[in-house]
């Protein structure tokens, strides 16, 4: 059975309350969240903050299919292994699954494939 989801990219800077609010309203059974800076989940969020509100989210009966993040696995930049794994970690603590990422690196296009299978093996 396919379950409703809604992303929080439509719904910059809602708080739990208001993203619970939107899933009830929509009859959502899941929300996305957006991981980035002066959001619900940014991508410093402390695990025991982290681990509090998949735990929340979770007893409100939304399921967190995704952690939607802004890593370009592509990009030509040593710290894209840290930040991916950064996310990785912080996915699990929230619940979810998956991770959403970008290919990134188009201002260095020979070896973009290259890149992102390198920092995907890592």
């Amino acid at each position: 059975m396919n379950r409703r989801a809604f992303s929080t990219l439509g719904a910059p800077g809602a708080d739990l309350d208001e993203v619970v609010r939107l899933a009830r309203t929509g009859r959502c059974q899941g929300v996305e969240l957006r991981c980035s800076v002066d959001q619900l989940v940014y991508p410093d969020m402390p695990a025991t903050e982290a681990g509090r509100l998949g735990a929340a989210l979770r007893r409100a009966g939304l399921a967190v299919p995704v952690l939607a993040s802004y890593v370009q696995v592509a990009a030509d930049d040593s710290g894209v292994v840290e930040r991916l794994a950064r996310h990785i970690d912080l996915a699990a603590r929230l619940g979810a699954a998956q991770v959403r990422v970008f290919g990134g690196g188009a201002d260095r296009a020979d070896g973009r494939r290259e890149r992102a299978v390198r920092h995907l093996a890592r």
